[in-house]
């Protein structure tokens, strides 16, 4: 199974241009802590959306994601 992992996915503007040149892939995994991304990965076929981040240590972080909806 070949299989991308995008940790901090956005929009999921990088699949697009990781797919053509490496892929193509079985799954996608698409981190992204913030939730109001998910509507732009979760349609997208073999694509799952995990609200999570990623970090290189086990502990927690806070994140500020603004009020204004500006995506």
């Amino acid at each position: 199974m070949r299989r991308l992992i995008d940790c901090g996915a956005n929009k999921g503007g990088a699949i697009g241009k990781v797919g053509s040149h490496f892929g193509p892939f079985d799954q996608i995994d698409c981190f992204e802590c913030n939730p109001a991304f998910k509507e732009f990965l979760a349609d997208r076929e073999g694509v799952v959306f995990h609200e999570k981040a990623v970090w290189i240590e086990y502990n927690q972080l806070e994140f500020f994601l603004g009020t204004k909806k500006r995506l």
